[in-house]
């Protein structure tokens, strides 16, 4: 199967972006059976576009919008009602940590986490936001040359081994984000495809956000961008659409 060509809109100014967003959403024709899925990195915009769809799109029907998580959640869900790991909190992983770093009282982290309380919580942190990005314990591993990733690794290889049996745990499945993400994106499988998938903003659309997007079945796939061409900080953004997207951005023309 060919793999499917994203369209990448951008623009300076973010209405004109929402603008766009409506044209493509009408062309899509949503109702009943063509559901078409808006992603946003944020509760408050995805109140904002909800407010500003529902009055063109008869309450929305056949419209989705959702943050990342809510969509990972919504997936899960639906695979299987009632089931939903729970999100494992702060103080939950920080317990988590210190059992595993007590079990590696051997390497020299574990030592200095000893003596420094705040460590487990930095570290439970850290490894979230590598979760998050999708940076394995196996990438870490790499750094052969330099002891303590090595010892970051092994400890993290421990932290993704407890957070898989957590998952499992046939009476309160729990997880993190980055955990549950991943379980929804195998569950995602299963859907029939949207419509179309339109992601709008670019914030977080790293690692497993962006996995997501990907990973979801759908017939068109939309990211609307805010950006310019000619912008001086532009050439990143272009360089990450062009090579981690596959897609050339399109700059929308101003009324």
């Amino acid at each position: 199967m060919r793999a499917l060509q994203p369209q990448v809109f951008i623009h300076p100014d973010p209405l004109r972006l929402e603008q766009e967003l409506q044209t493509q959403i009408e062309l899509l024709k949503p109702g009943f059976d063509r559901r078409v899925l808006i992603i946003a990195p944020s509760n408050r915009l995805v109140r904002r576009l909800r407010r500003q769809l529902a009055s063109r799109f008869e309450g929305l029907l056949g419209v989705e919008v959702q943050t990342h998580f809510e969509v990972a959640r919504f997936i899960l869900d639906r695979a299987n009602p009632g089931r939903v790991p729970e999100v494992l909190d702060r103080s939950m992983r920080e317990v988590i940590m210190d059992h595993l770093l007590a079990k590696r009282e051997g390497l020299s982290l574990a030592a200095y986490a000893d003596r420094h309380l705040s460590v487990s919580s930095a570290l439970a942190s850290l490894m979230g936001e590598l979760r998050e990005a999708g940076i394995a314990s196996r990438d870490l591993a790499r750094f052969t040359g330099q002891p303590l990733l090595l010892e970051l690794s092994q400890v993290y290889v421990d932290f993704e081994a407890t957070l898989e049996r957590l998952e499992l745990d046939p009476n309160v499945p729990r997880s993190d984000r980055a955990g549950i993400t991943g379980i929804a994106m195998e569950a995602a499988k299963g859907l029939p495809p949207y419509a179309g998938v339109l992601h709008f903003g670019a914030y977080d659309l790293v690692g497993m956000n962006l996995d997501l997007v990907e990973a979801l079945p759908k017939e068109t796939l939309q990211f609307y961008v805010p950006g310019a061409n000619d912008a001086p900080a532009w050439d990143f953004a272009k360089s990450f659409i062009e090579q981690r997207l596959k897609a050339a951005p399109v700059e929308l023309e101003t009324p």
